[in-house]
């Protein structure tokens, strides 16, 4: 039997969002940053990358600039590889047939658009499914991303199948975002998560001054910490550590049981937290919006370290059998 966090992550293929980390740097004194993460759309269901003719499935992806190709190409290429490190090349050994190219590679005229203003796809050099990278803001960090595979009976445009960056995203922003692209949601929003982790909606960055705004509409704090149509209008995203119904779908009638504290997508504690407290309080996981429940321990909440960079930064056991369970070797 697959590890558990297969069935929870496959049954979030099913619900169409963005994955957005759209947010500016704002520094620690640990020297972590902090990242805005959103969401967007609900409008059908999430499918996997095709499988080609030879049983690969391919995700190709351009730059859609000159300026996205020189600031992102070593993280885009560090972010696959991260994923590559341990799921390896497609084939029955590693049960898979996912892989990414570089299809600009070689090419005269190698950006996603011809005119990028009027949005005229380069279609003589990509397809119109072909992943569109595109850079945003010098002192920007995180990024978006479309995520899996939308068909062409459901949206046909080109530039549907987008990653865009910020020009100081981490390494661990492009493996997540890359995640995301392939079919992936958050770890930490599974239906499950309050008995492995505790989200702290006060310690949110930007909680109390939102909160006074929202409180005036008679908006419930419940609603306010979990829901985006209550917490969006006020500047809020609350709604990215909400679990809930949409994320209770079943596979096979097979629930999920285990949780991936290592998933490369999980938050970690300092993600959307609120800077002045984590710096006057940079061991407390109290003072942190997301932290990992400690039953056994000698105290109840752990603080979830920031990522590591490449090389050293990891996909998880649980990440590789999630893509082997969506991307399985047919034969």
């Amino acid at each position: 039997m697959l590890n558990s966090t297969v069935n929870m992550r496959i049954l979030l293929l099913l619900i169409n969002i963005f994955a957005i980390h759209v947010f500016a740097r704002l520094v620690i004194s640990s020297g972590s940053s902090l990242e805005r993460h959103g969401e967007r759309g609900n409008h059908g269901k999430i499918t996997t990358w095709p499988v080609n003719q030879d049983k690969n499935s391919v995700v190709y992806y351009c730059f859609a600039n000159k300026e996205s190709s020189e600031k992102l190409s070593r993280g885009v290429r560090n972010g696959w590889k991260t994923w590559y490190a341990k799921i390896g090349q497609p084939g029955v050994e590693n049960g898979h047939t996912l892989k990414a190219i570089d299809s600009s590679e070689g090419k005269d005229n190698g950006y996603c658009w011809t005119d990028e203003k009027s949005k005229q796809w380069n279609s003589k050099v990509f397809g119109n499914e072909t992943l569109v990278i595109k850079v945003y803001g010098d002192d920007a960090i995180g990024g978006e991303s479309s995520v899996g595979f939308t068909p062409a009976e459901v949206d046909s445009s080109a530039g549907r199948h987008s990653m865009t960056m910020g020009a100081e995203a981490s390494d661990w922003d492009f493996a997540h975002e890359w995640g995301h692209v392939f079919g992936l949601l958050h770890e930490h929003q599974r239906p499950d998560r309050d008995d492995y982790v505790n989200f702290t909606c006060e310690n949110m960055y930007g909680y109390e001054e939102s909160w006074k705004r929202a409180e005036k509409g008679k908006i419930s704090k419940e609603d306010f910490c979990s829901k985006a149509v209550s917490s969006r209008p006020f500047g809020f995203q609350s709604d990215q550590f909400a679990k809930g119904a949409e994320f209770s779908l079943e596979i096979d009638g097979v629930h999920s049981k285990a949780y991936d504290w290592d998933s490369i997508m999980h938050y970690t504690s300092d993600i959307f937290g609120d800077p002045a407290k984590m710096e006057d309080h940079p061991k407390d996981a109290s003072y942190f919006p997301l932290s990992r429940l400690d039953k056994a321990g000698d105290v109840a909440r752990r603080i979830i370290p920031a990522a590591k960079s490449y090389p050293d930064l990891k996909v998880s056991d649980g990440d590789k059998e999630a893509i082997q369970a969506m991307y399985g070797w047919g034969g």
